[in-house]
């Protein structure tokens, strides 16, 4: 598996989880670990530093290899996928009140 195909939306998500593609073409190219699973997709990960990348791949009918997405865990800071984290550690030590405010706060968008 070296030549990978990017879909548009996993591009987008790299674009948007401030990911240089330098880095995800060394977790395809290399990966610390590979699980198939039971839909045809391919789980593969890779540990860098600080950060688990994960990618998604699938295998389309040209046995060409798809790749559908890809993230960081941690996400790095500054992203949607950040953001979203904090809120959740946020959210899980809150009272009542608060976890209702953070909700509305995310719906509106602040």
């Amino acid at each position: 598996m070296s030549n990978f195909i990017w879909t548009k939306h996993a591009l987008q998500r790299l674009n948007d989880r401030k990911i240089p593609k330098s880095f995800a073409d060394k977790t395809l190219e290399s990966p610390d670990e590979t699980t198939s699973n039971e839909d045809g997709t391919m789980k593969i990960k890779k540990r860098m530093e600080t950060q688990t990348a994960t990618a998604i791949i699938k295998l389309n009918e040209k046995n060409e290899s798809i790749v559908l997405s890809f993230w960081l865990n941690p996400p790095n800071p500054g992203t949607d996928d950040f953001r979203y984290k904090e809120m959740r550690k946020e959210m899980k030590k809150a009272s009542f009140a608060k976890k209702l405010w953070l909700t509305l706060r995310n719906q509106i968008g602040l």
